[in-house]
């Protein structure tokens, strides 16, 4: 799920049901925040938050299917 612009993750986002990942783009790529507890995105803390930065990717370039995320495409040899 994407973050508004004037959203951080600290803004009490997301379901408190559910884990979720969501994302921001930053001007080298994007940042990704994975939930380790379906309501870290609920607190306001980030304790049970994993953040990931993902440089020279931005969110046309992801794809999150069946519970797998990646972004690009893997070319064969």
């Amino acid at each position: 799920m994407a973050l508004g612009e004037d959203q951080t993750i600290n803004s009490r986002v997301g379901s408190a049901d559910a884990l979720e990942i969501f994302w921001t783009e930053t001007e080298t790529g994007l940042t990704l925040y994975v939930e380790a507890d379906a309501e870290a995105g609920r607190d306001l803390g980030t304790s049970a938050i994993t953040t990931i930065e993902l440089v020279g990717v931005t969110a046309e370039d992801i794809d999150f299917t069946a519970g797998i995320l990646t972004a690009g495409a893997v070319e064969a040899a």
